[in-house]
Parts: C-alpha cells; structure tokens; sequence
C-alpha cells in the first residue's frame, strides 16, 4: 500500500513497512520469536499507545498505534521483566513506568521502519491511546492516507496489536 506524503521541495513516494521488516526489527530489539499476521483492531479505551513520527518540518508525518499487550509485552521482553509481570500491567491496563519507557525506546527504533519506506521522520512524542488526545493527532487517526494493523505473537509473553500508518 502506498501513499504520496508532500514535502516543501517534492513529493516523495511512500508505502507502508512489509510485515517481514516489522518483524525483524521486533525480534532484533525484544530478542523473543515475534509472528505476525494482518488483522485485528486496536480499541482506544483499553490502555494502548499512540506514537507520533513527524517529517523534518516538524509535520505530522506517521503513526505506530499499540494495544496494552503489545506495549507491554515488547516493554517487558527488552529488559528481561518476567511475562507475568506483563500480564499484570495487561490485565491493569495501564502501562507502569519502566514498561512504558521500555516500549518508548522500541517506537523510536521504529520510525526506521517508515524512513526505510518513504521521508525522513522521528519520534515526536509517544502518548496514551485515549480519547484525551490533541483534536490534531486524533483527526490524522481518523483518517490516514495508509494503515495497516497487525496481530504480534511473542514468544513466551503473548499476543497483541499494533497499526502502522501514514497520516
């Protein structure tokens, strides 16, 4: 899937991250078998997170959307916690500091997955998946040039979501 995002000098060609870069990049930073397939659905009351990438003029640019199970399960597999520590920030919905921080530093890594497939961006921000989000960031939501939402199976934590999209 593919989408035109405009700078101020041209338009730049770019497509979403195939489900083998995604999965090479999980499994490189979290160490854990990572499968995944398309599909699924990411509620906003149910604790996930919403990560925004902007261009190099500070536009919003993408998104990498996370249910709590992902969030904390990628958090927990990356500085060792024990998957039943995870389970209980799942069941609790809401990501503990140190998970939270954790998957902060696995959603930077990530904005190579869209530089590896269309302009330059960085994380801007990484905020909770709820509707207290800026009217900006949840227009964008609403409708993304491209998305695709993905199930996560982690090996010895569990599964969860994430959606990939360009704003």
């Amino acid at each position: 899937m593919s989408a035109v995002a405009e700078s101020t000098d041209q338009a730049v060609e770019a497509e979403l991250p195939k489900l083998e870069e995604v999965q090479e990049l999980v499994y490189g930073l979290v160490g854990q078998k990572v499968t995944l397939t398309r599909g699924g659905k990411i509620r906003s009351n149910q604790g996930g997170t919403v990560a925004i990438y902007v261009d190099d003029q500070d536009e919003m640019a993408a998104f990498m959307i996370s249910d709590i199970a992902f969030a904390a399960y990628c958090g927990a597999a990356l500085a060792m916690v024990p998957p039943r520590d995870a389970h209980q920030v799942v069941l609790a919905q809401e990501l503990d500091d140190n998970l939270r921080e954790n998957y902060q530093e696995i959603v930077n890594v990530a904005a190579s997955l869209f530089c590896n497939n269309g302009p330059h961006v960085r994380l801007k921000e990484m905020l909770p998946l709820s509707r207290e989000l800026p009217d900006d960031v949840i227009s964008a939501l609403r409708r993304p040039v491209a998305r695709m939402t993905i199930r996560a199976e982690i090996e010895g934590f569990g599964q969860g979501q994430i959606a990939l999209a360009w704003a």
